[in-house]
């Protein structure tokens, strides 16, 4: 929401906005006129409502496909960071191919949040967890505060990948990716009957 813009140069207000564009291109701005503003734009943002906006899941994961550059001469993908804050704040997607243990994930969240939680400035995801791969957990939280997980009926798309956002001071992705791959490798196979 941008205020007192009548008290800025239009170039001013142009600068905020394509600076707020860098800083994350799939937020939208409003600008608010004498205290101003449609209550619709400020409400519906909270705790993720499974009934309603499963299809804000592909929104928000879109982060991803914003940040992702194909090189015509060799065909691979590149990612770049799209958050400009400063050099100690990164974002990047962690993406696994395989669903992953319900256990083993649990435990990766209580360990990242217990060890970094005052570096993790924004984490949301869907997962695909094993024991339920019909129905996936949005995750949602913010340094130590995570939001109760929520499970969707069912996946808002073909892609049934997990894939989580992450927003972090000082913590690089490759930290993050090999936090989770050891915890998979160790997990222990299911006993059987």
């Amino acid at each position: 929401m941008l205020t007192k813009t009548a008290l800025a140069t239009p170039h001013a207000v142009d600068s905020l906005r394509l600076r707020l564009g860098i800083l994350n291109p799939s937020v939208p701005v409003s600008v608010v006129e004498n205290g101003r503003v449609d209550p619709s734009v400020l409400f519906g943002v909270g705790l993720y409502d499974v009934g309603s906006k499963c299809a804000d899941v592909g929104r928000w994961l879109r982060d991803q496909s914003l940040a992702a550059q194909v090189d015509a001469s060799d065909h691979e993908h590149h990612y770049r960071d799209v958050n400009r804050h400063d050099d100690s704040i990164g974002a990047y997607c962690v993406t696994r191919d395989e669903p992953v243990s319900g256990a083993a994930f649990g435990f990766f969240l209580e360990s990242l949040v217990a060890g970094k939680g005052a570096d993790l400035l924004r984490v949301k995801g869907i997962v695909n967890v094993a024991e339920r791969p019909e129905t996936p957990a949005v995750i949602h939280g913010v340094q130590h505060l995570f939001h109760p997980v929520q499970w969707l009926e069912s996946w808002p798309d073909d892609d049934r990948r997990t894939r989580i956002v992450f927003i972090t001071r000082d913590i690089a992705k490759a930290q993050i990716e090999a936090f989770l791959d050891a915890l998979h490798a160790s997990e222990p196979p299911p006993l059987s009957t």
